[in-house]
């Protein structure tokens, strides 16, 4: 398995530490920032999903499957769905809707309920149905 570049720092420190009869000669912890994100997510679709950049359609079929929501309440990427009044029978009649207007066929593996938690979540795999232009 290959090592993130922040796994690859906390091991170096844990051997320089552990050479030292485990006590570290720093004081305060080490910080070492890791991208996650982008080791789940082609870099193209996590602009997308982090910005909240889906279209008007995608949108304008997914707000009225969400009774909790007002107007006036703002849509991001990370809003619970399921929160906002969205339950199993409107993530069924959502994915029909999405398949019929962006014309594709969802894969198996994305018609799991952690596909319709956020609309990041749904987006992301909307996308990944779609073709590439």
């Amino acid at each position: 398995m290959q090592l993130l570049e922040g796994d690859r720092a906390v091991a170096e420190a844990k051997r320089r530490t552990a050479r030292r009869g485990g006590q570290s000669a720093q004081k305060s912890p080490v910080e070492v920032p890791v991208n996650i994100s982008a080791h789940f997510f082609p870099p193209a679709r996590v602009i997308g999903i982090i910005k909240g950049m889906w279209d008007k359609q995608f949108e304008a079929l997914l707000r009225p499957r969400l009774p909790l929501l007002s107007s006036g309440d703002v849509l991001t990427a990370d809003t619970d769905l399921r929160e906002f009044g969205l339950d199993s029978m409107g993530a069924v009649e959502l994915l029909s809707a999405l398949e019929a207007d962006y014309s594709v066929q969802f894969d198996e593996e994305a018609l799991v309920l952690d596909t319709f938690t956020t609309p990041g979540a749904l987006w992301a795999a909307l996308s990944a149905a779609r073709p590439t232009l």
